[in-house]
């Protein structure tokens, strides 16, 4: 198949949310959905990468790796935003007994973000 070229970032964002959304790769769900123990009442449309990432894994046997939790295709904006979620509910949970700046630098310290994207 014959892709045809895209004029803008924009434009290129947009074919990539429809094209995965149409092969069955990219399901829109609301953030609270996906993540209910920190996100009850987001109702922000995100793809669950995740899921892409198991369905890609299992499809062409491929060994697992790391994924974020999240993608926020934004056109407009011309960025996509990976969304990684779990591992703050702890430090927001316990907010009044830590640092909360310490926290989260420990937190970010452990990603993989190369991996992860």
């Amino acid at each position: 198949m014959k892709i045809k070229k895209r004029e803008t970032i924009t434009d290129y964002l947009m074919y990539l949310e429809k094209r995965g959304m149409e092969t069955g790769y990219f399901d829109l769900q609301e953030i609270n959905k996906i993540h209910k123990s920190c996100c009850s009442h987001a109702s922000t449309q995100v793809i669950d990468f995740d899921k892409i990432k198991d369905k890609l894994v299992k499809e062409y046997q491929l060994m697992t790796s790391k994924s974020c939790d999240c993608l926020k295709i934004l056109p407009t904006k011309q960025c996509i935003d990976l969304i990684e979620m779990k591992s703050f509910v702890d430090i927001f949970k316990n907010f009044k007994k830590t640092r909360i700046d310490k926290e989260i630098e420990k937190q970010v310290a452990k990603f993989n973000l190369i991996k992860k994207i």
